[in-house]
């Protein structure tokens, strides 16, 4: 049944593909997609409005702007803040993201009146966005740059206002966690608030970097072991025949790439000897500290 449901698939996927551009059901589609683009979107009257908005805003390529996404892509859409953070991982701001998670309120011991004012934070940082987005020239990266900064910080002051010193305090420290996820460690350390903090050099980034390649190989090669481990101990719940039988199909252990251990030492194929192999995308993914 999987094998029709996918052959069906293909074949409608081929009657769009050798539709005429003028005929009636591609004009219906086009319509369709048109109208779907003028409907209202959030804070803007149309869809259309809303992705030049947002696309604007990526084309700019600020690394503030950038980190600051989820948060007006939420305003954007008036939707409570820390869902697009949620749903895509990512964050931007430490108060108004984190604050939207249940479970770090739980952690902070916020009560239902901060709850309620932090919403009410929400909706008052929309309805300004709202106003002040419509005056944007997304052509002046310094003017945006510069409002959307002077918003935010209003609002987060705001925020701050709202929660106790100590859980404050326990907040910036979940954020600082949490941008170390996004980022993994050595990034975390290479940016701000920690490379300020911390008043780290630029030969200390250098020997950080440094450290952080030998320690990924040093972690992929046990992570490499551990995965042989693991086979073994699948392969224990086998009886004795199977074992012998299953020895005698897989052989001896062959490591096939060096993606799993971060070392170079992929043998070179014939067809390509004297070639630089090309790395697959699992050799350029490495595991973050």
């Amino acid at each position: 049944m999987r094998f029709h449901v996918s052959f069906a698939a293909v074949a409608i996927l081929m009657a769009l593909s050798l539709m005429p551009p003028g005929s009636a059901q591609a004009q219906k589609v086009g319509d369709k997609e048109k109208k779907a683009k003028e409907r209202p979107q959030g804070i803007f009257e149309t869809r259309r409005e809303y992705e030049e908005f947002i696309g604007g805003l990526k084309k700019l390529r600020d690394p503030e702007v950038n980190a600051m996404l989820p948060v007006l892509n939420d305003l954007a859409l008036g939707r409570p803040i820390g869902k697009t953070a949620t749903q895509y991982g990512g964050s931007g701001s430490p108060v108004m993201t984190l604050l939207a998670d249940k479970r770090i309120r739980q952690e902070l011991e916020v009560v239902d009146d901060q709850v309620s004012e932090i919403q009410r934070l929400n909706r008052e940082l929309q309805e300004r966005l709202s106003i002040e987005v419509r005056s944007l020239d997304l052509t002046n990266p310094a003017q945006v740059v510069a409002t959307i900064r002077n918003i935010t910080e209003t609002a987060q002051s705001k925020m701050e206002n709202v929660i106790l010193p100590h859980q404050l305090d326990r907040l910036k420290q979940l954020g600082i966690r949490d941008q170390m996820n996004r980022q993994g460690v050595l990034g975390a350390l290479m940016s701000d608030p920690l490379a300020s903090e911390l008043e780290i050099t630029d030969e200390q980034m250098d020997e950080l970097q440094q450290s952080a390649k030998a320690i990924e190989t040093e972690l992929a090669r046990e992570i490499e072991e551990l995965k042989i481990e693991a086979r073994k101990k699948m392969f224990a719940t086998l009886n004795r025949t199977q074992q012998q039988k299953l020895d005698d199909l897989i052989g001896d252990e062959f490591r096939f790439r060096s993606d799993a251990t971060g070392i170079n030492d992929r043998p070179r194929s014939k067809i390509n000897d004297g070639e630089k192999p090309k790395k697959t995308k699992l050799e350029k993914k490495k595991p973050r500290l």
